[in-house]
Formats: C-alpha cells, sequence, structure tokens
C-alpha cells in the first residue's frame, strides 16, 4: 500500500478502509499499519479499521470471513460508509469476504446461489481469485444467521412499504386538507363577491325609486298647481252657454275631468 493506492481509493470516493492482513504479514513486508492509516487519514479518509483473516486453517477462516462480514456490515450498512476491502495481495480473502457478506447479509437477489455471487465478484474484479468452497462453508455453517438477516429484511421492507403507503397517505390528507381550505376561501370569496354586487343592485335600485318618486311628486306638484289654476279660473268664470255652441261647452268639460283624472291617479301612485 502506498500513496498511489491512497490516492485510487480517495478517487473511488471511499469514505473507510477496511483491512483484511494480519500480523504476520504486516511483518514481513514491514508495514506499519499506523502508517497506512495515517496516509488515509490525509486524503479525509479517518475510518479506518482492520480485522486479521488467517486463510491457513478452514475452521479459523470460516469464524474470520463470518467476523469480517459483520464488521463489513456495520460499516456499510449502518454507518453508511463506502469501503474499500483490501487484503496482502487483494485477490482472495478480500473477495472471498464479499461473497460471504452478499450472501449472508441478503445484499443480492442470487444471495441463495454461491456460483452467481461468484460470477457477479468475477466480473467486477477480474483479477479475483474467491475461495468459492470455504465460502460455501460459512454459509452453510450459518444458515440460521442468513434466515434471521432474511427475516429481519422482510419486516423491514414491509416497515418500509408501511412507511410508504402512510407518506402518501398523509401527503394525500395535506393535498385534500389545502384543497378543501382552497375551496373554503374561493367560496367566501365568492360569496362576499355577490354580497357587494347585491348591495350595489340594491343601492341603484333604491336611488332609481327616489329618482322616480321625486319625479312623480314634482309632477304631482306641477298638475296640481294647474289644477288649482283650471279650478280658480272655472270659478271666476262667468260664462253663458250658448246655445248653439254644445260641442265647445262639451270638449271643455272633457278637458276638466282629465286634469282632475290625472290628479286623482297621481295621488294614488305615490
Amino acid at each position: 500500500m502506498d500513496a498511489g493506492d491512497v490516492q485510487r481509493v480517495f478517487d473511488e470516493r471511499c469514505t473507510a478502509v477496511l483491512n483484511l492482513q494480519t500480523q504476520m504479514g504486516l511483518s514481513q513486508r514491514q508495514i506499519n499499519p499506523a502508517d497506512i492509516s495515517n496516509m488515509f487519514y490525509t486524503r479525509g479518509i479517518t475510518t479506518y479499521a482492520r480485522y486479521q483473516v488467517a486463510d491457513s486453517f478452514r475452521a479459523e477462516y470460516a469464524d474470520d470471513l463470518l467476523s469480517a462480514a459483520k464488521l463489513l456490515h456495520e460499516l456499510v450498512d449502518v454507518k453508511k460508509e463506502r469501503v474499500f476491502v483490501h487484503d496482502q495481495t487483494g485477490v482472495s480473502r478480500c473477495t472471498t469476504l464479499l461473497i460471504v457478506y452478499l450472501a449472508l447479509f441478503i445484499k443480492h437477489k442470487s444471495w441463495r446461489n454461491i456460483d452467481e455471487l461468484y460470477a457477479l465478484v468475477e466480473g467486477e474484479y477480474q483479477w479475483q481469485d474467491a475461495n468459492k468452497e470455504i465460502a460455501k462453508y460459512v454459509i452453510e455453517q450459518n444458515k440460521w444467521f442468513q434466515e434471521q438477516q432474511y427475516q429481519l429484511l422482510q419486516n423491514s421492507t414491509l416497515q418500509s412499504e408501511a412507511n410508504r403507503l402512510r407518506m402518501i397517505r398523509l401527503k394525500e390528507q395535506e393535498e385534500e386538507t389545502l384543497r378543501l381550505e382552497r375551496l373554503k376561501h374561493s367560496e367566501a370569496e365568492r360569496l362576499r363577491r355577490e354580497a357587494i354586487e347585491e348591495d350595489r343592485i340594491n343601492r341603484e335600485r333604491q336611488l332609481r325609486h327616489k329618482n322616480e318618486k321625486d319625479d312623480l311628486l314634482a309632477r304631482l306638484k306641477r298638475l296640481r298647481s294647474e289644477a288649482n289654476s283650471v279650478e280658480d279660473q272655472l270659478k271666476n268664470l262667468h260664462y253663458e252657454p250658448d246655445p248653439y255652441d254644445e260641442a265647445e261647452e262639451q270638449e271643455r268639460l272633457r278637458r276638466e275631468k282629465e286634469y282632475l283624472d290625472e290628479v286623482e291617479r297621481l295621488k294614488k301612485a305615490i
């Protein structure tokens, strides 16, 4: 591990490192883990985890892979880190660990099929040489753990779906409340405008009635004045009917009756 390797890890936007090298491997290469940790730290990668995975003995190897898979789960799924995993050569132990992790923690649709998981890892990293047999052994020995993780995933999925549906319902309720509020404001505005329009019509009607009444009163006053004038003229008129002008007398009486009838009509109208 040198500065170039650290730069490549940084370029991949990793936020954490999981080192699987054993103490013996570090000593053989004269590597100080603190120095490696400091190199990552200077690039902002502050999470540097170590778990020694020894592959010399099958039982020890299986136990170490299970523990390392749990640690990887903690980093990736709990702490949400983007993890760079490496071992002595980056060929066997780290890729075997990835297969175990993907299977035990149900991280791939083919979590029950070791061959497909192997092909998946190989497709991502062509130099890999994962130990398929030991991976299968670890998974077989920890079926109960795998089923437990599957149930947790199912429960989490159901809970997530329930939460999703709850959020949809809440959103629908909020939208309905907002719609009703808008409708309420719209109805209130409509009623307000109708009230304003009705008030305007009433005021116009009242003004029109007042003007009509004033016109009728003025007309009545004028007709009363004319009627009084006619009455005065009739009182002062000394007229002896001309037996030869009966038609003129009839016309005068008709006009007088029309004046009197008009006066009476206006009185009733008021």
